[in-house]
């Protein structure tokens, strides 16, 4: 996930189309109430519980286990170093 999209992106939505790897883009517009209420949740210290970070090709395995129930937090996904 990006806020910045950039060649990276491009390369990746290309990528995607050879493995069985996918990847989708979707833009949203940014709204200052949204991102204020954001700002305001990690200024107050928001935490959030990460179970386990995973590889972008790992991702079917980390889904699996959340379908199977177990996790103790989120999974992060690691898509710079996951290929």
């Amino acid at each position: 996930m990006t806020t910045l999209p950039g060649p990276a992106i491009v390369f990746q939505l290309g990528l995607s189309l050879f493995t069985a790897t996918r990847a989708k883009m979707v833009i949203v517009k940014n709204r200052a109430d949204d991102l204020a209420l954001l700002g305001g949740w990690l200024t107050e210290g928001l935490k959030v519980p990460i179970d386990s970070t995973v590889p972008v090709r790992d991702v079917v395995t980390g889904i699996k286990r959340m379908a199977a129930g177990e996790l103790r937090g989120r999974i992060s996904v690691d898509v710079i170093g996951g290929f």
